[in-house]
């Protein structure tokens, strides 16, 4: 019986983990600052895959800088200061959160980890040619992609400066533990109309929330239920069996 247990438990674990990201994440309390200076503290830490523990822990109230989007994926994320592990479970970092972004490299990282509706997951299905937004401490921007590739972590030049404006998204290309990074490039047009800009990523945002409102009981409750219920009458049977 206990190795019963410990077997659904040892399959439900990452899903476990998905899930309880993905209810914290519909429930997340995120202000947005326009500068530096109103953001606490702008850590830079080693990103490690996420933990069940780290979920269950994590503060779902932070700062964020800014906002990224890829409609035609359906990538929506806040942007962070910093790559700090518990910001990481809600958004994207920052690595230079100092560049600007109307002359130099800017590069944003975010997690991959296996459900197309957190953070990066769904960056693998982006294409050259596709429109980015970001809203970057209180600036409007818009890029299209211009190379999608994978690298070996060891590839430090993609995090280079450069003498022209640019976005690099950076995450793992698989779920799993992997050397792979899948790296997005895309360059900055020309200033589109703000307002119109503004006004297409509050209503992306706002379609984003009811979403993730909608998944969180379809993809946290609903399962969590049924674990409750399917255990409980497995241990009826085999015990009855027995």
């Amino acid at each position: 019986m206990i190795l019963l247990y410990l077997g659904v438990g040892l399959i439900c674990l990452p899903f476990a983990k998905n899930a309880i990201l993905l209810e914290k994440t519909a429930t997340a309390q995120v202000q947005e600052v326009k500068t530096l200076n109103q953001v606490k503290s702008i850590p830079f830490e080693a990103v490690q895959a996420p933990t069940i523990r780290q979920a269950l822990t994590s503060n779902n109230q932070l700062t964020s800088i800014g906002r990224l989007q890829v409609g035609t994926v359906g990538l929506d994320v806040p942007v962070f200061a910093g790559l700090g592990q518990s910001e990481l479970l809600y958004g994207a970092g920052s690595m230079y959160p100092k560049r600007d972004p109307k002359t130099n490299n800017l590069v944003l990282a975010a997690h991959h980890l296996g459900t197309a509706s957190l953070l990066f997951g769904r960056l693998m299905q982006a294409k050259v040619g596709n429109v980015i937004q970001l809203r970057y401490l209180g600036q409007l921007y818009q890029y299209h992609v211009t190379s999608k590739r994978v690298v070996n972590d060891t590839n430090l030049a993609v995090l280079k400066e450069s003498r022209t404006p640019q976005l690099t998204l950076i995450t793992c290309d698989q779920p799993t533990a992997t050397t792979g990074r899948l790296i997005v490039t895309a360059t900055l047009d020309s200033k589109p109309t703000t307002h119109q800009l503004a006004a297409t990523m509050t209503q992306r945002t706002s379609a984003t929330r009811q979403v993730q409102q909608s998944q969180r009981w379809w993809q946290f409750w609903l399962p969590l239920v049924a674990i409750l219920v399917v255990l409980p009458g497995l241990s009826y049977l085999i015990v009855k069996k027995v």
